[in-house]
């Protein structure tokens, strides 16, 4: 009874209080469907493991882990990863752990307020995983819906965790990474497409990479990861390490095999077990065939012999098991693993059994009216495919003999049935009939109705479901229908889920992104790439959207169609200017232009002056900028096209800022806002012209803040120069100094940016807060210097120019990671100046006896190599195609430098 906690005993409340928890932690995971989450001390588990029968060993591992949770406050790592191929029990670990070493403890044992575990192979949608985290980690006291975008919610949590110490697990984290980040991640195995950089193992969410890392960086809270594949972002950190799991133990074996009844002698055993190299899985399911396989009367002897060194032995196993089925029992696991989830039983028995076909039949289809629009292009062929049992007992025997073997798991609390992912592709690869068992599973998913009102992307969940079965079913074309019908809208314009776009998209090219999907127009085909290219322009991967615009105009140009052309074109010159080929991004857009002017499409060749008079402003040539940038002012304004003349004006304002003059700047950018205003009040709302005013109003006051002539014309403020943080009481925006107002807008773009998640504007507003940051260090008085000397409430001068260099890092990191060429050039000339006047601050403090943290040479060898790579990004395609100016201005620092 005690050990079924019918009855237990405590000594004080709070060890009363602390066995309640961790008796209820068992009935938590119940709740994974439930919008239920309990409060810390309780264990928080939206989602359970279903631990199969005489889990054994992992002793060592076990210990590992404990020793690492126990000492965590006096060891620098904060996350620890368990890295190992497919099948090898990493799962199984970190629930046998957080149950029995862990919560069976008590969480006061470890300093722990509270347990969070969340699979990612189960919900890997980070908002998701955000939202919840938040509530269960504020105790409720936080609303994390309230919370405007995701690096926010990033920001809120992580301030809970760094306050609190919690343990967090996240189980299958492969499955956000990019080798993994796919609609088809349910039947991969371990090889991977791999590169040099290790891009496969970067976070495919950018935002995703940017929590692991803040986890990383000394969090009270310990994160415990289990994945194939260890994340590219916690690479060098201090505070995150990796163990990589091997087979079990040879004794552990022995033991585990005991338990399943299989006969034999230890040293055979080990033999046998040592020939699969203690795979976990392989070995589990080597047990299962044995005892229930009357032919091999559980002997160890019957087990396959293999080659030690050979790369298929988990296979042999694999192919052993499945061959011991019966061939409806073969059928039936390979029709399973046509799902990429878990199943409820009431699934299975309306899917699989002859009486749940006909109950389907005689339901009324409940579904929006886009579904009734295309119910008889998506089910008008009928399913060949034919499903062996009369009635659910015939099913549940079958089902009942799969989990017995260890391949099919079945969750007892969720009450819900899923394959191993290793045992999921091997059965898919052998399912005979894919086509129409996939078509089957459309007319199951058309009958699920969509929510009228989407608010994530678990509303959309069945309706990806049923687009998945669509494409596996090869029915590209309806596919394409479903997804613009259904799918697009609510994840381009209401997420900004630009990331699940392309995996969905990615799944119309079979034969990959190369070739052209097999769809029935040639409209539809270019439609697909252009929405392609977009999300990977939108999600941060520009280098990726190039050669699918490539294709999209190269399609157009093959169809005849110019106009299409032309805006292709232009399309593919953005991305391939983000990633400094500025020489292809000119010969586009004077392409566009030449075509345009044939086909007399006036307003696509403003398009082409207007990008083209951007790519003369980082080129330097300001005057022909200016001509391109009239040009297309004077024909949006003929045309009444007020969104593209605030475009124009921003890209006058960048200009104005490129040749040093912030108060033209200033002016365009203001028009560049009052026209986006004027825009939402005519016709919509563009948030994407009112983070780039924002943006860039606020650059140009930190670009003249120091000038004495532009602080007086741009403040009414008795102290143009003064920016303190404590805002006074009397504080507006009209007698704010210029500072203060960059303050203003740069914040306003940053909350907008991350919003919308526009990954492409991050990093330049970072940039321009790092130069705020830096700004209002240098123009603090003599006595605010230091951290001993700073005024009471305010921020010193070290603690901004710390400050400075955070937000200059943080934009690196975006601008890096997202191959953004002239954005790099900038943030590393910053960096180079930002070390370069430390070298010089620095070496004055240890002059006046003050402890010194790197002499001045450490520190100007840094500066010389940050303005080193800024002269080699800003090369781009070598003069003239370079960002000139960030290219000199590398320069002069290096021969200033150089000169002492």
């Amino acid at each position: 009874m005690k050990k079924d906690r019918a009855v237990d005993f405590f000594t004080t409340p709070e060890d009363l209080a602390f066995k309640v928890a961790t008796a209820l932690a068992q009935k938590i995971p119940a709740l994974a469907s439930s919008s239920i989450i309990p409060f810390p001390p309780l264990p928080y588990f939206p989602y359970s493991y279903p631990l199969q029968a005489n889990f054994t060993g992992r002793a060592r591992e076990r210990a590992q882990l404990s020793d690492w949770l126990t000492r965590g406050e006096r060891q620098t790592e904060s996350i620890l990863a368990l890295e190992a191929i497919g099948g090898m029990g990493k799962s199984a670990l970190a629930w046998y752990w957080l149950n029995n070493d862990v919560l069976s403890l008590g969480i006061e044992n470890f300093s722990l307020l509270g347990v969070l575990l969340w699979s990612f192979y189960d919900e890997r949608d980070f908002s998701a995983f955000l939202t919840r985290a938040i509530e269960y980690a504020s105790g409720g006291a936080v609303r994390a819906q309230a919370i405007a975008s995701d690096r926010e919610r990033i920001d809120a949590l992580i301030t809970l965790l760094q306050q609190k110490r919690f343990l967090i697990v996240l189980d299958g984290l492969e499955r956000v990474l990019r080798a993994y980040a796919r609609l088809d991640a349910a039947y991969r195995g371990d090889e991977v497409e791999t590169d040099a950089r290790g891009e496969y193992r970067a976070c495919a969410d950018p935002n995703v990479g940017i929590f692991l890392k803040r986890l990383a960086s000394g969090a009270l809270t310990k994160t415990l990861i289990t994945t194939r594949l260890y994340p590219r972002e916690l690479d060098d950190l201090a505070g995150a390490r990796k163990i990589e799991l091997r087979g079990l133990d040879a004794e552990d074996a022995v033991e585990f095999f005991r338990a399943q009844k299989i006969n034999g002698t230890r040293a055979e055993i080990i033999s046998v077990c040592g020939e699969y190299g203690f795979h976990a899985l392989t070995l589990r399911l080597l047990a299962g065939a044995l005892a229930h396989d009357p032919r091999f009367n559980r002997d160890i002897k019957s087990a396959p012999k293999v080659n030690p060194l050979a790369q298929d032995k988990e296979q042999r196993i694999l192919e052993f098991a499945y061959n011991s089925l019966a061939p409806r029992e073969q059928k039936l696991i390979s029709q399973l693993s046509a799902f990429r989830s878990p199943l409820t039983w009431d699934a299975l028995a309306a899917i699989f059994t002859t009486e749940g076909t006909e109950k389907e039949k005689n339901l009324t289809t409940k579904n929006t009216k886009d579904t009734k629009k295309n119910k008889n292009k998506i089910s008008s062929a009928p399913s060949a495919v034919r499903f062996d049992f009369a009635n659910e007992e015939e099913l549940a025997r079958a089902v009942m003999d799969l989990s017995e073997r260890g391949l099919y798991q079945r969750d007892e609390k969720a009450n819900t049935y899923d394959l191993h992912p290793v045992i999921r592709r091997y059965c898919y690869d052998r399912l005979s009939d894919k086509t129409a068992t996939h078509a089957r599973f459309v007319m199951y998913f058309e009958k699920i109705e969509t929510p009228r009102k989407i608010s994530s992307l678990a509303d959309l969940q069945p309706t990806i479901e049923l687009y998945h079965h669509t494409v596996r079913a090869g029915r590209y074309t309806e596919a394409e229908v479903l997804f613009f019908d259904r799918l697009h809208n609510p994840l381009y314009y209401q997420l900004g889920a630009y990331q699940n776009i392309i995996e969905l998209l990615r799944a119309l090219f079979p034969q990959g992104n190369e070739s052209l999907p097999p769809l029935d127009t040639d409209d539809k085909k270019a439609f697909t790439l252009n929405s392609l290219a977009n999300s990977y322009s939108l999600s941060g991967q520009p280098r990726r959207a190039v050669p699918v615009f490539e294709q999209a105009y190269l399609l157009a140009e093959k169809m005849g169609n110019k106009k299409n052309l032309a805006i292709g074109l232009v399309n593919v010159a953005d991305d391939q200017l983000k990633i400094g080929e500025l020489a292809a991004a000119e010969r586009n857009q004077r392409r566009s232009i030449e075509i345009c002017r044939e086909i007399k499409e006036e307003f696509y060749e403003a398009d082409g002056h207007r990008e083209f008079g951007r790519v003369l402003a980082y080129r330097g040539e300001f005057a022909e900028a200016e001509k391109e940038l009239n040009v297309a002012f004077e024909i949006f304004g003929k045309q009444n096209v007020v969104q593209s003349q605030s475009v124009v004006s921003a890209y006058r304002a960048l200009r104005a800022l490129l040749m040093g003059n912030a108060s033209a700047a200033l002016d365009a950018a203001h028009k560049a806002r009052e026209f986006a205003e004027e825009w939402e009040r005519t016709t919509h709302r563009n948030e994407r012209d009112f983070i780039r005013a924002e943006w860039l109003i606020g650059a140009a006051l930190v670009a003249g803040s120091r000038g004495e002539a532009f602080a007086q014309a741009h403040s009414k403020s008795k102290t143009p120069g003064s920016i303190p943080i404590t805002l006074p009481d009397n504080y507006t925006l009209a007698n704010a100094s210029p500072l203060q107002r960059a303050e203003h807008h740069l914040q306003e773009a940053l909350a907008r940016d991350r919003a919308i998640n526009l990954v492409e504007s991050e990093a330049e507003i970072l940039l321009e807060l790092a130069r705020l940051r830096k700004s209002q260090a240098m123009t603090m008085d003599d006595g605010r210097k230091t951290e001993n000397g700073s005024v009471v409430g305010q921020p010193s001068a070290v603690a901004l120019m710390q400050e400075s260099f955070n937000f200059a890092n943080e934009a690196l990191e975006i601008a890096e990671r997202c191959e953004y060429r002239l954005q790099q050039a900038e943030i590393q000339n910053f960096l180079a100046e930002w070390h370069w006047q430390m070298a010089d601050s620095r070496w004055q403090i240890a002059e006046s006896g003050k402890q010194k943290a790197e002499s001045r040479d450490e520190w100007l060898a840094k500066a010389r190599a940050h303005a080193e790579r800024a002269r080699e990004c800003a090369r781009c395609d070598g003069p003239p195609h370079y960002y000139k100016v960030a290219f000199e201005k590398a320069e002069r620092m290096l021969e200033e430098m150089a000169a002492g």
